[in-house]
């Protein structure tokens, strides 16, 4: 597996904010009253997942709240109603981004209900808060991760992989899929 760049790092972004933004503000449009709800369920229990990640460093622990992260962002991506949005949100996928640099990095604690808020903007305050919001929710975390893998680029002994484990040839695995979880 390669070591991400700061500018493959970056145009991830660029491409999952413009995507996710543009989910955000289909579902804020369109989403039912029960999509609404399962979103609402959903982001409470991603918060309370990541509010144990400040105690429990266990790395198939750190995998699972990622790969529960992706399915909620494609569930927004699925409740926005275009298939080809889902699909293209899951390809540009930064799971693995993420959890590489769980690997390099101490858990840097969310805000208190990081999702739960966010979702509360997309189904409540109109299309635009709705974008506006998502921008915000990508963006976060986005200079601590270059930080993070330039530090990895220059260690001579990086940490990229948990190697010959399991979850290294899982990891491998969805990537090469082309799947999340």
């Amino acid at each position: 597996m390669r070591v991400p760049t700061e500018q493959d790092i970056r145009e991830r972004h660029i491409i999952r904010e413009a995507l996710e933004s543009q989910a955000a503000r289909l579902v804020a449009e369109n989403a039912s009253i029960q999509q609404r709800h399962e979103l609402v369920r959903m982001a409470e229990q991603l918060d309370a997942l990541y509010r144990r990640t400040g105690t429990d460093q266990d790395p198939e622990f750190l995998f699972a709240v990622h790969g529960y992260h992706m399915q909620f962002h494609l569930r927004i991506a699925e409740f926005s109603g275009v298939a080809a949005l889902r699909e293209l949100i899951e390809k540009n996928s930064v799971l693995v981004l993420h959890w590489m640099y769980d690997l390099l990095t101490p858990q840097r604690p969310l805000p208190d209900r990081f999702h739960s808020e966010l979702i509360d903007v997309v189904i409540g305050r109109g299309v635009e808060a709705a974008e506006r919001a998502m921008r915000k929710h990508i963006r976060y975390g986005e200079e601590a991760t270059i930080r993070a893998v330039a530090r990895a680029n220059a260690s001579p002994d990086s940490r990229w992989r948990v190697r010959g484990s399991s979850m290294e040839e899982d990891v491998v695995a969805r990537v090469s899929a082309g799947t999340s979880g």
